[in-house]
């Protein structure tokens, strides 16, 4: 088991990049957590990413650390080349529905921008792991009672 699965595991099992999709098809972490855009930046993060996970697993408790403030740094550990390893075609064609196909519109013209480039998870905040947020609240926060008692 890996330092992460502690923490992101079951969102990521509860997800459609983790095989709850109509096909059945997953991707695995480094899929979205590798840059995708060199072997030279992918060997390199992943060696770097080793040493920190090993050294975090060592000297950390997961289970105390502050994970709703690590995901605001997402854009640093969730790379677009990773993305777009699989949805190639999505700076190409139309989405799903109008407001899908203006924004991917937006992060083409603005991906390489010199100031605050758009990227996958400027938009795409929990992807890869379904309810990350409100896993991550509910871990942290004592539950205030049930939905059904509060209706009666």
């Amino acid at each position: 088991m890996s330092y992460m699965d502690a923490t992101y595991g079951d969102t990521y099992l509860d997800d459609k990049h983790g095989g709850k999709n109509q096909y059945g098809i997953k991707t695995t972490c480094v899929s979205c957590h590798l840059p995708h855009s060199s072997l030279a930046s992918y060997l390199f993060t992943k060696g770097v990413n080793g040493v920190v996970e090993v050294t975090s697993a060592l000297t950390k408790d997961p289970n105390k650390m502050n994970w709703q403030e690590h995901r605001k740094n997402r854009e640093s550990f969730v790379y677009d080349s990773g993305c777009l390893n699989c949805h190639k075609n999505i700076e190409e064609t139309e989405s799903q529905s109008t407001a899908a196909t203006k924004m991917h519109n937006l992060y083409t013209k603005y991906k390489n921008a010199d100031k605050d480039p758009l990227k996958c998870t400027s938009c795409h905040k929990n992807v890869g792991h379904e309810d990350l947020s409100k896993v991550l609240y509910d871990r942290t926060h004592e539950p205030v009672g049930e939905w059904e008692e509060d209706l009666k």
